[in-house]
Protein backbone atom coordinates (compact mmCIF):
# COMPACT_ATOMS: atom_id res chain seq x y z
CA UNK A 1 0.00 0.00 0.00
CA UNK A 2 1.65 3.12 -1.07
CA UNK A 3 -0.44 5.52 0.88
CA UNK A 4 -3.30 5.43 2.99
CA UNK A 5 -6.45 6.20 0.31
CA UNK A 6 -8.96 3.21 0.63
CA UNK A 7 -8.77 3.22 -3.38
CA UNK A 8 -5.07 1.69 -2.57
CA UNK A 9 -6.41 -1.32 -0.19
CA UNK A 10 -10.20 -1.95 -0.56
CA UNK A 11 -9.35 -4.63 -3.16
CA UNK A 12 -7.26 -6.63 -0.58
CA UNK A 13 -9.93 -8.69 0.74
CA UNK A 14 -10.54 -10.19 -2.93
CA UNK A 15 -6.98 -10.31 -3.67
CA UNK A 16 -6.76 -13.10 -0.21
CA UNK A 17 -9.65 -14.80 -1.22
CA UNK A 18 -7.26 -15.51 -4.87
CA UNK A 19 -3.98 -15.55 -3.56
CA UNK A 20 -4.33 -16.95 0.28
CA UNK A 21 -0.84 -16.79 1.02
CA UNK A 22 -0.27 -12.87 0.06
CA UNK A 23 0.38 -10.31 2.37
CA UNK A 24 -0.50 -6.57 2.09
CA UNK A 25 2.11 -4.46 2.93
CA UNK A 26 2.32 -0.98 4.03
CA UNK A 27 4.22 1.61 6.10
CA UNK A 28 3.76 1.93 9.68
CA UNK A 29 2.14 4.95 9.56
CA UNK A 30 0.23 4.36 6.42
CA UNK A 31 -0.92 1.64 8.23
CA UNK A 32 -2.47 3.26 10.92
CA UNK A 33 -3.62 6.21 9.01
CA UNK A 34 -5.87 3.27 6.50
CA UNK A 35 -9.52 3.76 6.76
CA UNK A 36 -9.39 7.48 8.45
CA UNK A 37 -8.72 9.70 5.44
CA UNK A 38 -11.99 11.31 5.62
CA UNK A 39 -13.88 13.77 7.62
CA UNK A 40 -14.19 13.91 11.67
CA UNK A 41 -16.60 11.02 12.78
CA UNK A 42 -16.29 8.41 9.28
CA UNK A 43 -14.49 6.65 7.87
CA UNK A 44 -13.99 6.82 3.64
CA UNK A 45 -13.41 2.87 4.50
CA UNK A 46 -16.34 1.88 5.81
CA UNK A 47 -18.25 4.55 3.07
CA UNK A 48 -16.96 2.42 0.42
CA UNK A 49 -17.19 -0.73 2.03
CA UNK A 50 -21.35 -0.08 2.59
CA UNK A 51 -21.49 0.93 -0.89
CA UNK A 52 -19.72 -1.55 -2.78
CA UNK A 53 -19.18 -4.66 -0.13
CA UNK A 54 -15.69 -4.85 -0.19
CA UNK A 55 -13.43 -6.01 2.66
CA UNK A 56 -10.31 -4.22 2.88
CA UNK A 57 -7.91 -6.86 4.03
CA UNK A 58 -5.51 -5.82 6.60
CA UNK A 59 -2.30 -4.55 5.11
CA UNK A 60 0.38 -5.69 7.94
CA UNK A 61 2.70 -2.32 8.88
CA UNK A 62 5.93 -3.40 7.51
CA UNK A 63 8.79 -0.98 8.29
CA UNK A 64 11.37 -2.66 5.92
CA UNK A 65 13.34 -0.62 3.00
CA UNK A 66 14.07 -3.78 1.11
CA UNK A 67 11.24 -6.50 0.32
CA UNK A 68 12.25 -9.50 -1.63
CA UNK A 69 9.73 -10.92 -3.81
CA UNK A 70 10.38 -14.09 -4.97
CA UNK A 71 14.06 -13.42 -5.38
CA UNK A 72 13.64 -9.84 -6.23
CA UNK A 73 14.56 -7.34 -4.45
CA UNK A 74 11.67 -4.53 -3.91
CA UNK A 75 13.31 -1.27 -2.57
CA UNK A 76 10.67 0.73 -0.95
CA UNK A 77 11.26 4.21 -0.94
CA UNK A 78 9.25 7.22 1.12
CA UNK A 79 8.58 10.14 -1.17
CA UNK A 80 6.96 12.32 1.70
CA UNK A 81 4.36 14.46 -0.26
CA UNK A 82 2.60 12.33 -2.79
CA UNK A 83 -0.95 12.06 -3.25
CA UNK A 84 -1.05 12.77 0.41
CA UNK A 85 1.84 12.43 3.10
CA UNK A 86 3.14 10.10 3.44
CA UNK A 87 3.79 7.78 -0.01
CA UNK A 88 6.23 5.75 -1.16
CA UNK A 89 7.44 4.30 -4.41
CA UNK A 90 9.24 0.92 -4.88
CA UNK A 91 12.16 0.48 -6.75
CA UNK A 92 12.67 -2.39 -8.48
CA UNK A 93 16.55 -2.44 -9.97
CA UNK A 94 16.61 -5.37 -11.35
CA UNK A 95 14.34 -4.51 -14.46
CA UNK A 96 14.89 -0.46 -13.84
CA UNK A 97 11.35 0.04 -12.64
CA UNK A 98 9.14 2.16 -10.30
CA UNK A 99 6.36 1.42 -9.25
CA UNK A 100 5.18 5.04 -8.87
CA UNK A 101 1.26 4.77 -7.72
CA UNK A 102 -0.08 8.40 -7.41
CA UNK A 103 3.12 9.72 -6.88
CA UNK A 104 3.56 10.92 -10.78
CA UNK A 105 0.52 12.56 -11.50
CA UNK A 106 2.02 16.33 -11.23
CA UNK A 107 -0.79 17.59 -9.15
CA UNK A 108 -3.90 16.62 -11.47
CA UNK A 109 -5.87 14.00 -9.88
CA UNK A 110 -6.70 11.26 -12.25
CA UNK A 111 -10.46 11.43 -11.34
CA UNK A 112 -11.12 14.61 -12.08
CA UNK A 113 -13.31 15.58 -14.96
Amino acid sequence: MTHAHADHYLGNGSLLERFPGARPLARPRSSRQSGHAGPPGTTVVGAVRRCRGQSDGPARADGRDVIDLEGAELRVIEVGQGDIRPSTVLHVPAIDTVVAGDVIYNQIHAMLA
